[in-house]
């Protein structure tokens, strides 16, 4: 017998033990509660016949949440995972502090029309990250290229970004800091 198949079985043995101690130690209780509710004739359960009952449960607790094998590395990568897409979705949906920023910075990008149009567009609705077919009929533009080409051309010069959906696989799209600040300059009153 090699020393793998050993330790194995003795493994085995030993939850063997457990479940069996645990079995009589869960039947055990369970029949003391039996006896004290039909000794006293009384028909509901009291705090002491409650903690009787975790007690017999309290064993097979144990096995379930042992069952269940959770390493610490896989939950700490699954929470970093979890963590970064929070913050982008966090990061698109915030607003940016406009005032400062536009007091910050000195370059001014000028903005067409349309520019402004889909602009307005990805901050006037109430979903942080828009799809092509919401931004052109927001933005009233004729076709699907024509807006993918000029959503583009506004990801070139860093006002818009896109994401892409984790669930539909969709290209989604937002304002970026500096497309609220150009949007912010080109729609101020010049009075």
């Amino acid at each position: 017998m090699g020393q793998s198949q050993k330790k194995l079985s003795e493994n085995e043995a030993k939850q063997r033990s457990s479940f069996r101690v645990a079995l009589c130690i869960s039947i055990s209780l369970m029949l003391i509660l039996i006896w004290d509710l039909t000794c006293k004739g009384e028909s509901r359960l009291t705090t002491p016949h409650i903690v009787l009952i975790a007690l017999a449960i309290l064993p097979w607790a144990g096995q379930f949440l042992n069952s269940f094998k959770l390493s610490a590395s896989g939950l700490e990568a699954d929470f970093k995972a979890l963590e970064q897409k929070l913050e982008t979705v966090v990061e698109a949906a915030a607003e940016p502090e406009v005032e400062q920023e536009l007091a910050a910075t000195a370059t001014v990008v000028e903005l067409t029309e349309t520019d402004v149009r889909i602009l307005n567009a990805l901050t006037s609705s109430r979903f942080a990250l828009r799809s092509w077919s919401g931004i052109k009929t927001d933005a009233k533009l004729q076709n699907k290229p024509e807006t993918l080409v000029l959503l583009e051309d506004l990801q070139s010069r860093n006002l818009v970004q896109m994401t892409v959906g984790p669930k539909s696989g969709n290209k989604l799209w937002s304002i970026t800091t500096d497309g609220y600040r150009a949007l912010r300059h080109n729609t101020s009153d010049p009075t």
